[in-house]
């Protein structure tokens, strides 16, 4: 649930329609406004953060490169109470945990709208979101662990009430959110863990002790007994 306070954004990017285009699109949004519309040039962009500082900034990397780090890095280090969400494109392993350990959202230039609204405000909920598309890049590294560091504070949430809600309908409910914000939600994490097996899943998420609540053993490993949503593979 979001409080009555607009989240103010700044948009830095090179390409001057795309900018606009992504300020019309998020100005239609009650909780969302966009304060600024400039180049993606690091002096003025500091400048603009300092004198008008934003709560969230929506920078777009044309490519990754050890300067685009570096613009990031100053950025973080001018303001650093301010959230960075970068759009850009495929990305390495290395570049791609070094800047998630400085912005607090990465999305690819193919992601939806929808999908931005999503991540605007997972980070500014729960501080972190990653594109789902992203997490194969980062699962060549200890799978669990990223699959776990990946999840939302709200995918969690929504993974824990799988156990306890006969539909999405419930989950709205429950968390006081849209049936369609919940079944994209169950889409990500979906593809964050690589499978469509609730059961898998479901197990998983128990054996790593991302559930919470009152449940009954599912298996010797396993914390949860769950019936799941009838309607998980909508």
């Amino acid at each position: 649930m979001h409080s009555s306070k607009k989240i103010n954004i700044c948009i830095s990017y090179d390409q001057r329609l795309m900018a606009e285009s992504l300020a019309s699109v998020l100005d239609k949004e009650k909780e969302i406004h966009v304060l600024e519309v400039m180049p993606n040039r690091l002096t003025p962009l500091l400048e603009h953060i300092r004198t008008n500082p934003p709560d969230l900034i929506i920078t777009e990397l044309s490519y990754i490169s050890p300067q685009g780090i570096e613009m990031i890095k100053c950025i973080c280090h001018a303001a650093p109470k301010l959230r960075v969400l970068i759009i850009s494109g495929l990305i390495c392993h290395n570049f791609l945990e070094t800047l998630m350990q400085l912005a607090n959202g990465y999305l690819l230039r193919t992601c939806s709208t929808q999908k931005l609204i999503l991540s605007i405000h997972e980070i500014m909920d729960s501080g972190k979101y990653l594109c789902p598309e992203l997490i194969n890049t980062l699962m060549k590294n200890d799978q669990h662990d990223l699959i776990h560091q990946s999840l939302t504070s709200r995918e969690k949430e929504i993974l824990a009430f799988w156990g306890k809600s006969e539909n999405t309908l419930q989950i709205a409910k429950a968390l006081n959110i849209s049936p369609p914000t919940v079944r994209t939600h169950l889409k990500n994490i979906r593809t964050k863990f690589g499978s469509s097996n609730p059961m898998k899943m479901m197990i998983h998420a128990c054996k790593e002790n991302m559930l919470n609540g009152d449940y009954h053993p599912l298996c010797a490993y396993c914390k949860s007994f769950c019936t799941l949503p009838t309607d998980f593979y909508a």
